[in-house]
């Protein structure tokens, strides 16, 4: 079964304007990265992704919650996670998701963020880890 059908996102058929989307975070998205953390993070992606001809305009924000290690005692210490990111991806000849604007060729139908989500997850986690005194 395809974890991160849920992430991909078909923008052919959507019409110029703003469209959001909802997207659940947990363990089985994490399933399909093996380089991971951790796979205790739960949460909701929202993207709202702006069509503007061929140009695609998305902001991604992420609320939710890790569960990792206190870096004092080891216990599992819970953790809130809250982030928004720009994506920007353009409409054209080849495609190339190596830099910091997308471009995406005529062969792709979907715009698919699990990688970017993924990564920006991990970005976010707080390098310090403690309980709250």
């Amino acid at each position: 079964m395809d974890h991160l059908a849920l992430f991909r996102i078909p923008f052919v058929g959507l019409k110029p304007g703003l469209h959001d989307f909802q997207m659940e975070v947990d363990s089985l998205f994490f399933d399909s990265f093996p380089a991971s953390e951790t796979d205790q993070i739960t949460g909701q992606a929202t993207v709202t992704l702006d069509k503007l001809g061929s140009k695609l305009d998305c902001i991604v924000s992420f609320e939710g919650t890790a569960v990792l290690p206190c870096d004092r005692c080891l216990a599992d210490v819970t953790l809130n996670l809250e982030f928004q990111e720009r994506l920007i991806v353009q409409l054209g000849e080849t495609t190339n998701t190596e830099e910091e604007i997308w471009s995406l060729g005529p062969e792709c139908h979907e715009l698919d963020i699990s990688q970017p989500l993924f990564e920006w997850i991990h970005l976010y986690l707080p390098s310090r880890r403690l309980h709250s005194s």
